[in-house]
């Protein structure tokens, strides 16, 4: 999974734009073959953006943790909690998708139903943690990289700039995966961490 740090900033454009690109395709497409066919472009859609997810999930948190190997002597930043904060966020969005496609929400031809009170109870504080952990990945992910190109300790009015190129990653990407591609080309400061520059 690590060679995902390796591929080109328009390779991941592509990657990570797969789904939400093929999913107005694919609603297009079984909509326009008859009504007993639209309900499976649910299916089609979340599958499609489940690729694109998966693929940005991946390139997140191998971003952080290949990059953690590159830090200066002495510098140490939560990892577990980087790890365990965006694997939840995984985790969830997973679970969700595979809940709306096994039918937890109904889709009729007014849209989805509304789901019951006690589902939304549940939901709604695990979308939101789930957002917190994106948002802590996302500092996580801007500091890393900055204080590995400056190899010393920063403030956030450092590295702010690489927190919203990550946020927006659609644009961000163009200028983020370049500085990472020049930084995994080199071996890591503890070269038995990692495979890395081997």
């Amino acid at each position: 999974m690590e060679q995902i740090l390796r591929l080109k900033h328009w390779q991941l454009f592509s990657l990570f734009l797969l789904g939400p690109v093929l999913m107005p395709v694919f609603t297009f497409l079984l909509y326009a073959m008859g009504d007993a066919a639209f309900p499976g472009a649910l299916v089609l859609m979340v599958f499609a953006l489940l690729i694109s997810q998966f693929s940005f999930l991946c390139w997140f948190y191998q971003t952080g943790n290949v990059l953690s190997r590159y830090l200066p002597a002495g510098m140490e930043y939560p990892i577990r909690r980087f790890r365990a904060r965006v694997l939840f966020a995984a985790v969830y969005t997973t679970a969700l998708a595979a809940w709306i496609v096994a039918g937890g929400l109904e889709l009729t031809e007014q849209g989805l139903d509304d789901p019951p009170l006690l589902v939304m109870a549940i939901i709604v504080p695990l979308h939101l943690f789930a957002m917190f952990c994106m948002f802590y990945g996302l500092y996580f992910n801007a500091k890393m990289l900055k204080t590995v190109e400056e190899q010393r300790e920063l403030a956030f009015s450092e590295f702010s700039i690489e927190f919203f190129l990550l946020w927006f990653f659609p644009v961000g990407i163009w200028n983020i995966q370049p500085r990472i591609n020049a930084i995994v080309a080199e071996p890591p400061v503890d070269p038995y961490l990692s495979g890395f520059g081997h």
